[in-house]
């Protein structure tokens, strides 16, 4: 005979996965007890996968922005280093 684990998943549980994933303290709490009471409904999927997409969307912007911001700087400390070394 197979021995079955059961895990134990708490709305708790739910609700701080959901605040970690950087939602909202009212629609976790929200979220978190449709979702352990099986009342979430595919529109509510839909949603927080609209709401995920956009942030991780505006992460990857926010990033690019940072990465050429500091690609010109290193570039601007290139020229200097250059021009004192020239001279």
């Amino acid at each position: 005979m197979e021995s079955v684990l059961a895990t134990n998943i708490t709305e708790e549980q739910i609700y701080k996965e959901f605040l970690r994933l950087g939602m909202e303290q009212l629609i976790a709490k929200d979220l978190s007890k449709r979702y352990y009471h099986n009342e979430l409904t595919y529109r509510d999927l839909e949603n927080l996968e609209k709401q995920f997409g956009l942030k991780f969307d505006n992460l990857d912007f926010k990033i690019d922005t940072v990465k050429n911001e500091l690609n010109t700087k290193i570039d601007n400390v290139e020229k200097i280093f250059k021009m004192i070394y020239l001279f």
